[in-house]
């Protein structure tokens, strides 16, 4: 059981790397003692260095909450240092904003260690109905660190991002009992195993307090496979999927797909063709018997039915091709397909499941904006939790008229 579950993790992180969008830069931020901390980490050829390295005040404007001062100030101190465009932000929490300890674990599989680490985290009086999101990373020695944050808490922090027109693509918190431990040298500092070039003109001092978790957070982008922990995972999660990708490598399977059909569909064609010609040769060897004749010409028309029906697939073969090349471009996060078929005259049926509504109405919204393939709208047919499942997940069913 833990062999192929290894295998399919495996796999998922090979699709993932060639999926995932290349980053070539990436910002953290923390703030401590009305501080503001901003780490840059920037890809050269062969590995990443240490960049812009910013302190900024932070925590004297009324009005607004620290975390949207943060945002703020944070992109005006990028721009004031020539950064150009708007740079993949993550954010390290304070440790006051997350409950975090230390547990013994087995050897489990990993979606039964997550319900796991879940319900560990609930039975504890600090959370006590409450919402909140958990996450947890394993430790080298044996054993996991397990964190909570309240979901009130990762919505103000995506909601001060929003507010000035940016997104937060990540929310981490340095572990506490974990070895990131950071250390300074004179060319380079080390953060939890890894090792960056330090640029010409970064001070020692910005590593005194809060410079270490501003680090931390910008690892969290530029090592996906480290398994940061990440608290808007499912909901704000980072934009770091290459979808032209994704949706290219769609279509061409897709397109495959019904080329493949295509080909079928023209070699049975060849091969009654081939039958055909046969019963034309013994025909004319047959004595002028009316019977046999008649037997004949039956066979003879039933050959050019199928021949017929043949033909009319083939023709069919590339619109159901554009059919499904199309579909393969409206994708959206927290949605997945079961079926897709043609159930009638120009009518698609669509079976799938959703994580929530709001995953569900986002997938809608494609297809009510998409009027020029889709004239009339989706018409849902089935919308509905799976009886017997508890995780909110929705079963649903739509159709669609197509030119």
């Amino acid at each position: 059981m833990f062999g192929r579950e290894d295998f399919h993790r495996k796999a998922a992180e090979k699709l993932g790397k060639i999926f995932r969008k290349q980053m070539n830069s990436a910002v953290g931020v923390f703030y401590a003692a009305q501080i503001g901390y901003l780490v840059q980490l920037v890809r050269n050829e062969t590995e990443w260095e240490l960049g812009n390295c910013l302190l900024f005040p932070i925590g004297y404007e009324k009005g607004i909450s620290i975390e949207e001062e943060l945002a703020e100030r944070a992109m005006l101190a990028w721009k004031k240092e020539g950064g150009e465009g708007v740079p993949a932000f993550s954010a390290c929490l304070p440790a006051a904003d997350v409950l975090s300890d230390r547990i013994e674990v087995p050897d489990m599989p990993q979606k039964e260690l997550d319900a796991m680490v879940h319900w560990e985290l609930a039975g504890r009086e600090e959370l006590a109905g409450q919402e909140f999101l958990s996450d947890y990373r394993m430790e080298p020695e044996g054993g996991a660190e397990i964190m909570a944050v309240r979901v009130e808490t990762a919505e103000r922090w995506g909601r001060a991002w929003r507010q000035n027109d940016l997104k937060l693509n990540a929310l981490t918190m340095m572990p506490v009992h974990g070895p990131e431990r950071g250390i300074y040298g004179e060319h380079e500092v080390m953060l939890g195993g890894k090792h960056f070039h330090v640029a010409d003109g970064v001070d020692p001092d910005f590593f005194a307090d809060g410079g270490w978790q501003a680090l931390y957070a910008a690892c969290g982008l530029c090592f996906p496979d480290m398994a940061y922990p990440n608290f808007l995972k499912g909901r704000e999660s980072a934009d770091l999927w290459n979808w032209h990708a994704v949706e290219l490598t769609a279509a061409i399977v897709a397109v495959f797909a019904m080329a493949s059909c295509l080909v079928w569909d023209l070699a049975e064609l060849n091969r009654e063709q081939g039958r055909l010609e046969e019963q034309r040769n013994q025909f004319a060897m047959l004595q002028p018997d009316a019977k046999k004749k008649e037997a004949a010409e039956q066979n003879k028309k039933f050959i050019e039915r199928k021949q017929g029906i043949l033909a009319r697939l083939s023709e069919h073969s590339i619109p159901g091709s554009g059919i499904l090349v199309h579909l393969g471009s409206l994708t959206k996060e927290g949605v997945w397909l079961k079926e897709a078929r043609i159930s009638g005259q120009n009518l698609l049926a669509i079976e799938g499941e959703a994580l929530d509504y709001d995953a569900l109405s986002a997938y809608l919204k494609q297809f009510e904006e998409d009027r020029d393939f889709f004239p009339d709208g989706p018409l849902l047919k089935k919308a509905e939790s799976e009886k017997g499942k508890n995780d909110g997940r929705i079963d649903f069913s739509l159709q669609l008229r197509y030119h």
